[in-house]
């Protein structure tokens, strides 16, 4: 059994590794910002029509699947993202179960089957929806 200190401080130097790579490679284009940041105007001064997109990116337990969790539990208990009427979470890793192709219907309709019946609906205001691809380094 490892030290559990050790183990922090390796996820801390990993993290500050790709701080250090993402400053170097990518410089004046990403931006360290808190949750509820993700979807301001100010961020996006080149919107388009079809929605606004964001990314994560960081080493392997550096939390991201943690804060996706998060921004859907602070979403669900009114704390952020109230612009936002459903919000729909996606796992790279049940995704590649599936052996065919699907639409985005079908992947809702697949992961939320209870929808069935207003989805239609839902389509009519697109920019109430919010979905979340956890997982992308696990996609086939």
């Amino acid at each position: 059994v490892r030290d559990r200190r050790l183990v922090g401080h390796e996820m801390l130097a990993g993290s500050q590794d790709h701080d250090d790579w993402r400053e170097k490679s990518l410089p004046g284009i990403s931006k360290k910002i808190q949750i509820d940041q993700l979807f301001q105007s100010s961020f996006y001064q080149n919107q388009h029509k079809s929605g606004i997109s964001s990314a994560m990116a960081g080493v392997a337990g550096v939390g991201k699947t943690t804060m996706v969790q998060k921004i859907v539990y602070n979403w669900a208990t009114g704390k952020i993202f109230q612009q936002f009427q459903f919000v729909f979470r996606f796992n790279f890793r049940d995704l590649n179960l599936i052996n065919c192709s699907l639409s985005l219907t079908d992947m809702i309709l697949h992961q939320y089957p209870y929808l069935s019946n207003i989805l239609e609906k839902l389509w009519e205001n697109p920019e109430w929806l919010l979905f979340i691809f956890d997982g992308l380094n696990s996609s086939k």
